[in-house]
């Protein structure tokens, strides 16, 4: 049976963006992160709230209203 890693991911802006898990390499003892992942657990957030990355820890920061998707369907 695969031992399963919990890490979670940014995007480029730094935000937390999702939780992705994957199989541990059972031949190494280090764990091979994907690009913009870490296994630190981003804190509880209110609706309002996001979890920004500063590559040691996430600290929290109010949402910014994100500009309107020029590309949605009308």
């Amino acid at each position: 049976m695969d031992i399963m890693v919990t890490s979670y991911q940014y995007g480029d802006n730094k935000r937390f963006t999702s939780i992705y898990t994957f199989p541990k390499n059972l031949d190494k003892d280090e764990i091979h992160l994907p690009p913009n992942t870490t296994l630190v657990a981003p804190p509880a957030l209110a609706e309002n709230q996001d979890a920004l990355w500063d590559g040691t820890a996430w600290s929290v920061v109010d949402k910014e209203a994100l500009p309107p998707n020029p590309y949605a369907p009308v």
